[in-house]
């Protein structure tokens, strides 16, 4: 099957090759005229970490980040966790960008 994948970014790629993946003739089309860091910092929760690790890339994105805590409060400040979630619920990483 051809498809057709708009944009270039984090989520047009991941697309991409994730399709590729499953036998799609995928073309990605980007307006930019190159792909560059723009020097902001993005959260992979677990999910997307499965998923880059489905399509090949996952070590390389964890070696790129570190481990965060994610915090929430109440209006006390003091720190809420949602009894449903443990712990490593609440983590994810943190993959700063490259200016």
């Amino acid at each position: 099957m051809r498809t057709v994948v708009v944009g270039a970014g984090l989520v047009g790629l991941t697309t991409a090759a994730s399709l590729a993946l499953i036998g799609h003739d995928v073309l990605v089309l980007e307006h930019a005229p190159e792909v560059r860091a723009a020097g902001a910092g993005i959260g992979l929760w677990e999910n997307a970490l499965r998923e880059f690790d489905h399509i090949g890339v996952g070590g390389t994105v964890r070696a790129m980040g570190g481990p965060i805590d994610a915090c929430f409060f109440d209006p006390a400040g003091r720190p809420v966790r949602s009894a449903r979630y443990q712990d490593a619920d609440h983590r994810f990483l943190l993959v700063r960008g490259r200016a």
